[in-house]
């Protein structure tokens, strides 16, 4: 596992889940905590993946996709957008399912 810590809103970041510095393996050891616009709405999805038996390469490209469209559109967090689409591109080779 990576662990960097918050990027963006409460789910954008290795090893940080709900809005806490904790493996996204044990999310739902901590109560839920809302997404904070559409990226960390993606962001979710990946972490709720993670939580399954660790990252898939199909997380992986699923959020890359929706943050370069997020990017895509102009957004104020397009930089975010773009930083966390080249982690999924750099990690998804590295994936055991």
């Amino acid at each position: 596992m990576v662990t960097t810590g918050k990027i963006h809103g409460n789910y954008c970041g290795g090893g940080w889940t709900r809005g806490r510095n904790i493996p996204e393996r044990k999310m739902h050891t901590v109560p839920y905590v809302a997404p904070t616009d559409a990226l960390d709405r993606a962001c979710m999805a990946h972490d709720e993946d993670c939580s399954r038996g660790g990252c898939s390469a199909r997380g992986d490209r699923r959020l890359r996709n929706q943050a370069l469209a997020i990017a895509a559109r102009g957004r104020q967090n397009a930089p975010v957008a773009l930083l966390i689409a080249a982690a999924m591109t750099l990690t998804e080779p590295t994936r055991k399912r």
